[in-house]
């Protein structure tokens, strides 16, 4: 996220701290704590999609895979079928996709992205025995 306005807080920092090193030290701690952050925010939403991955209701389980398979269908209709179809069919139906839906597909895909490797290293994460 900051790598956008990095530039200019670089600059900033550069006047702040005339001495280079001193800049250079305040851009590492910056860095560090944007990286922190953004570790923070992806653990939590991993946590979110195990949580959904491993609910014991199917509809909560199963939302996210489904909306995947219905994007996947309407990307199948457009940009396969479609093409054919309008060869001999002059009202082939296209279906519209807003931008709307491609942000939501691209969160979907990475989210499901993330989610399948969280399940896979809790898998192989070591089972926690509590003894009383």
């Amino acid at each position: 996220m900051i790598e956008a306005i990095f530039p200019i807080i670089s600059k900033a920092l550069d006047l702040i701290f005339p001495d280079p090193q001193k800049a250079a030290e305040a851009k590492a701690k910056l860095l560090t704590a944007e990286a922190q952050a953004e570790l923070k925010r992806t653990a939590e939403q991993v946590k979110v999609i195990v949580a959904e991955a491993q609910s014991e209701d199917k509809w909560v389980r199963r939302w996210r895979p489904s909306l995947m398979y219905i994007f996947m269908l309407i990307l199948l209709n457009n940009y396969i079928l479609y093409p054919y179809l309008s060869l001999f069919w002059q009202e082939a139906p296209v279906l519209e996709i807003p931008d709307q839906m491609w942000s939501l597909l691209m969160i979907g895909v990475g989210g499901y992205t993330i989610g399948r490797s969280a399940e896979k290293v809790v898998k192989n994460l070591p089972r926690r025995t509590d003894s009383g």
